[in-house]
């Protein structure tokens, strides 16, 4: 089976993906929008279901007074020990070389809230991360605004130790990377091995932008340079139709898969003027910035590529669908109103199914986590056997897809 991209379409750029046990999900910017930040879920990564916005009330976040492509920027969404961890940027201005970006953090032990009030962070960058180290260490890293005019940096990211009990920034701040050529931002660390991974987004957000890897021994640096940067990227093929990829965050799976999710915008062939104050020649892009997934695979000596081995994903839209979904031998008990028959060789997507219950009633299915057989109940006129459908039961959503 093949996942088409742009997984999540229209209007859904720099995401951010964690897994907590068999569920996925995502949270992309919204900019000057209300509510804010976009949560997404799924259990196979393809198909996806929208989930209430985490900063849903004004003492959380007041947009007021947030001018066009202001306000959220590159939330960054992680868990570790029963908590769901959501750090964010609040951009209030960007103007003449200015940037007032805010970050913040708010917590739930549920996804679907209620969430906390924000913790202030700090204010001198945007595109926060937070890692959390296997010593129970959490650190914050972003980028930082150079304000100096002309700019002494094209890039430069920080690090900086967060201390989750007295919830506040502690120690100090150090540089972790720093060029006068290449710009980064975007950036997240995580831990493989005895490397400390420092991925990030590269040259920008336009149709030049990519996705590059460092790496250390220590969290705190210095990051080696990989040779093999942009690892991800359509700068040198302007005739895909995914094009601006980069802005990259990473998932492993139940089964030691890796996928990167990132941005990508899809244009037309409609063109501003050549004599346009702004853009001048650029290719528009109606949809704005949307958010796609790649399979990833790690080298010999421990580097992260693409797992077709070149830095262009393969094909202009698709790609291959990961160890997911889960195959059952499928029974379906006879009960009122309800059609009986067994169903062999039936995919169950793993997230939204019934097992058990009573006539006409849809409930999760968590009890099978591999082969076997799982007990269902379909109301009538649902053919499982043949065709994949999309029914509704009680305003619960089941997939149910067949192979002959």
């Amino acid at each position: 089976m093949k996942v088409k991209n742009p997984i999540l379409r229209g209007f859904y750029p720099d995401p951010s993906i964690v897994r907590v046990g068999d569920d996925y999900y995502i949270a992309n910017s919204t900019f000057e929008w209300w509510p804010g930040v976009s949560l997404h879920h799924s259990r196979d990564l393809v198909h996806w279901e929208k989930l209430p916005s985490p900063l849903n009330r004004q003492s959380q976040l007041d947009l007021r007074g947030v001018g066009a492509s202001q306000g959220i920027w590159a939330p960054c969404l992680t868990y570790d020990n029963g908590t769901f961890y959501l750090v964010y940027t609040v951009v209030k201005s960007f103007y003449c070389n200015m940037y007032d970006t805010a970050n913040f953090l708010v917590t739930a032990t549920d996804i679907l809230g209620p969430w906390s009030e924000p913790i202030a962070l700090n204010n001198f960058g945007f595109d926060p991360s937070l890692f959390h180290d296997d010593d129970g260490r959490k650190y914050m890293v972003s980028m930082v605004t150079d304000h100096s005019v002309p700019k002494k940096y094209v890039g430069r990211l920080v690090l900086q130790e967060y201390d989750d009990e007295q919830k506040k920034m502690v120690g100090p701040v150090r540089e972790i990377f720093c060029a006068d050529k290449v710009y980064l931002e975007g950036p997240h660390i995580f831990k493989r091995k005895d490397w400390y991974y420092l991925f990030a987004a590269d040259t920008g957000t336009g149709e030049l932008h990519g996705q590059s890897i460092l790496r250390s021994k220590n969290v705190w640096g210095s990051y080696e340079w990989y040779e093999g940067n942009s690892i991800l990227t359509a700068r040198e093929h302007p005739d895909f139709l995914l094009q601006k990829s980069g802005h990259c965050d990473l998932v492993e799976t139940q089964n030691g898969e890796w996928y990167a999710v990132h941005l990508c915008g899809r244009a037309l062939e409609n063109r501003n003027p050549m004599d346009a104050p702004r853009f001048a020649g650029a290719r528009r892009y109606t949809l704005g910035r949307e958010t796609c997934i790649q399979k990833m695979k790690w080298t010999k000596d421990d580097w992260l590529v693409l797992a077709n081995g070149t830095s262009v994903y393969a094909g202009n839209a698709e790609g291959t669908l990961l160890g997911y979904p889960i195959s059952l031998e499928v029974s379906v008990r006879k009960a009122s109103a309800m059609t009986a028959g067994s169903y062999p060789k039936t995919t169950i997507y793993p997230y939204r199914y019934a097992t058990g219950g009573s006539a006409n009633q849809l409930i999760p299915m968590t009890a099978v986590s591999g082969g076997g057989t799982a007990s269902v109940y379909a109301p009538d006129g649902w053919d499982i056997g043949k065709a994949e459908s999309l029914h509704e039961n009680g305003g619960v959503k089941a997939y149910l897809v067949a192979y002959p």
